[in-house]
């Protein structure tokens, strides 16, 4: 767990250290030197496995995210082939990883389904594939708000992320690309989040059922 997180995050080893319940006394650095050199050989035998798995099972794979509108198009159009919804770019979805907390953190890590924990915040595309996630942020705070403050928000805030230009679907003209939530996320014109069941029409009870995002992310937590 130590090693990934330092290659996605790149946190200071002291960091690293407290996040990851590591003795004060360790040293990191010996600890990531004899991790390094073994990461060729078994990523290869990742890529083996994969590469045996059959396409119709869920399997975690991370890939690297769309830099381009042409990628976010290919993504959008995948989501619309397989689970007839249209400009969609991802599901995106947080999981509550059970751990045991620091000595005197508090109820720093403590969350809502009563237990300790850290949340992994991640988004799919249609085929059960890993396009980015994070991982770190203590239990006490929301999915929306491990959202709020992560990289992927800000540049979709910022514009950074190069989404292609609303498009006319088949029923409707201008359409937004959007990332598919449950309700404890933001509604922006980048996520859709399903209708609130007190006021459900046929309409809505027709847009929550088909939206896929509980299908496809919730396969890998």
């Amino acid at each position: 767990m130590v090693t990934p997180r330092y290659l996605a995050t790149g946190r200071t080893l002291e960091d690293l250290k407290f996040s990851c319940r590591i003795a004060p006394k360790t040293n990191v650095r010996t600890l990531l030197n004899g991790v390094f050199p073994t990461l060729p050989k078994y990523l290869s035998l990742f890529c083996c496995a994969r590469a045996k798995q059959s396409l119709d099972i869920p399997f975690l794979v991370l890939l690297q995210c769309p830099t381009t509108e042409e990628e976010w198009e290919n993504v959008a159009r995948e989501f619309e082939h397989r689970w007839n919804f249209p400009n969609c770019i991802g599901a995106v979805d947080g999981k509550h990883v059970a751990i045991t907390p620091p000595p005197g953190s508090g109820s720093y890590f403590y969350n809502y389904k009563i237990f300790h924990s850290q949340v992994l915040l991640g988004t799919v595309n249609a085929n059960y594939e890993l396009l980015y996630f994070s991982f770190g942020t203590n239990g006490r705070v929301s999915d929306g708000g491990v959202f709020e403050v992560s990289d992927l928000s800000k540049k979709l805030e910022d514009g950074s992320l190069k989404l292609p230009k609303e498009r006319n679907c088949r029923w409707e003209k201008n359409v937004w690309y959007v990332l598919v939530s449950d309700g404890a996320f933001p509604l922006r014109e980048y996520i859709m989040k399903p209708f609130s069941r007190k006021v459900a029409t046929p309409a809505r009870k027709i847009f929550n059922y088909r939206s896929i995002k509980h299908m496809i992310i919730h396969s890998h937590f």
